[in-house]
């Protein structure tokens, strides 16, 4: 692959917020996690739900701050505009988003919970050696 194919993919992959290392995309958090609840059906799949929703507010919080400064350091109102329209816009997200993780969490607790049932009654029978 030659540099252009590799800045291509570089540009089309961070587009998708996500960061490729030796082949795997990684969540950035960059855009809005895409979790449907009703289809988590492991724990491995609500952990990794939450650690997205995790990233994506770790995000969220920088870009904040790095918004926040940009406004309070220009003297361009068009700047300040687009800083504050581009800050209200995320911080219009939080809510939603807070609201996901607990539903995600709810539903891990119910994988837990029956995965907890379907065990409990398994026994180890003795073993004669």
């Amino acid at each position: 692959m030659n540099n252009d194919q590799s800045k291509n993919t570089k540009e089309v992959v961070e587009s998708n917020a996500t960061i490729t290392t030796s082949n795997i995309a990684k969540y950035t958090g960059k855009k809005a996690p895409v979790i449907n609840v009703s289809k988590l059906t492991t724990s491995k799949a609500a952990i990794n739900a939450l650690e997205r929703i995790e990233v994506r507010c770790s995000w969220m919080k920088s870009e904040g701050e790095e918004l926040k400064n940009t406004f309070d350091n220009s003297d361009d109102p068009t700047v300040k505009e687009n800083s504050h329209k581009k800050y209200m816009k995320l911080f219009k997200t939080i809510e939603p988003l807070t609201e996901l993780k607990k539903e995600v969490e709810e539903k891990r607790e119910i994988i837990q919970k029956e995965k907890l049932d379907r065990v409990k009654n398994l026994e180890f029978p003795l073993m004669e050696l």
